[in-house]
């Protein structure tokens, strides 16, 4: 598995906000990308901090086989 991610700013981990199935829907889709995670630093965010540290992640479709994911 993958390691929880930390925030840059203050060493903390990140909270999980969202995930998104972006494989699914009517939406034009990014070539390769299946789903989405977004994490972000509450601690920084109540602390004002405007570089709170927040990271996407996307994973690539099991069923692509073009390589491209992971963009």
């Amino acid at each position: 598995g993958e390691e929880w991610p930390v925030c840059e700013n203050c060493n903390e981990e990140l909270d999980h906000v969202c995930q998104i199935d972006y494989s699914t829907g009517v939406h034009e889709k990014l070539e390769g990308i299946s789903l989405i995670n977004l994490f972000l630093c509450w601690s920084c965010i109540k602390a004002g901090n405007e570089d709170a540290g927040f990271i996407v992640r996307l994973y690539p479709d099991p069923l692509d086989k073009t390589g491209s994911a992971g963009v």
